[in-house]
């Protein structure tokens, strides 16, 4: 049987069925690309709103690989 025909999606789930690791993985670029429109329409430096971008980066990937690591079992 195909997956088609079970009724299943590959790689299109709604936003409710992506796991924590989906939302880390989306939050990391996302947060450099919100602090460059920061600097480029505010008045801060680049390289002020890349270190805030880096730190809260780093908040996320620590939070995935130490505070909530992945267990087995864990993806979909």
């Amino acid at each position: 049987m195909s997956d088609r025909s079970r009724g299943l999606t590959v790689g299109k789930r709604p936003l409710a069925l992506r796991s924590r690791y989906d939302i880390h993985l989306a939050a990391i670029p996302v947060v450099f690309i919100v602090a460059a429109m920061m600097s480029s329409i505010g008045s801060l430096p680049i390289h002020v709103t890349m270190v805030g971008a880096s730190l809260l980066g780093a908040v996320v990937v620590l939070d995935g690989l130490f505070f909530n690591p992945p267990r087995v079992g864990d993806s979909p």
